[in-house]
């Protein structure tokens, strides 16, 4: 059974244009970024794409592993690229994914990247075979823009249960799930399917009354006015 994950970043707000060189974005490169991705990021031409490319594929793979690993601590440069998927990386473009593997400790996840002039986006599988994954079509996946301009709250919340109110958290969470729900059934999934989390710390879980969809997965991120849906 594989583990999906994705993220999401916004490279039109103002915290995504890091300054090259300056202090304070050169102990973020140290502490977030092994010394190989370092090098790939300071190479970009003040390029942010490649430095949010890499941290979307951390967080993604975070994301994926956590669901094998729940008591995981993040700790974004114990997440590495590997060397060839940094070079190959350097070709991302609009009309151009780029695909690879990044590991944790002795776990190996994959990876698939697009880009937008206003955002980058990853997603990251994890096979329990430590084997690649290359069945990319397999994953649906759907990027939202303008969040903000969703329906009202009150709108959105007619469209889930009780018990999947109870676990959202946060304002745009409950956007994010609305649109995740409403892909969710453009991809076939029964109407009357349940987005839960247990926890505000817990991953989201696919149900259809008391019974949890253990052979489909899902993963949900959202960045200034994106949101991100990939489901299997």
């Amino acid at each position: 059974m594989l583990k999906l994950g994705n993220d999401i970043v916004d490279l039109s707000l103002p915290r995504a244009q890091l300054k090259h060189l300056e202090p304070r974005f050169l102990r973020f490169l140290a502490r977030v970024f092994t010394k190989e991705e370092q090098s790939s990021i300071l190479n970009a031409n003040n390029n942010p794409k490649i430095l949010w490319a890499i941290w979307a594929a951390k967080e993604a793979a975070y994301k994926a592993l956590k669901k094998q690993l729940p008591e995981l601590i993040f700790s974004h440069n114990k997440f590495r690229v590997e060397y060839k998927t940094l070079i190959k990386l350097q070709d991302l473009t609009e009309t151009n994914k780029i695909t690879g593997t990044l590991l944790y400790n002795n776990q190996l996840i994959s990876i698939k990247w697009q880009y937008s002039p206003d955002s980058v986006h990853c997603i990251a599988v994890l096979l329990n075979n430590q084997t690649i994954f290359n069945d990319w079509e397999k994953i649906n996946y759907n990027i939202i823009e303008n969040i903000e301009n969703s329906p009202s709250l009150d709108y959105m919340k007619l469209y889930f249960t009780k018990r999947e109110l109870a676990s959202i958290f946060l304002e745009k969470s409950l956007k994010t799930r609305f649109y995740a729900k409403q892909f969710l059934k453009h991809c076939g999934f029964d109407p009357n399917i349940e987005i839960i989390r247990f926890n505000s710390n817990a991953p989201p879980t696919l149900f259809i009354g008391e019974q949890q969809l253990i052979n489909n997965e899902i993963s949900l991120s959202h960045d200034g006015k994106y949101m991100a849906v990939c489901c299997f």
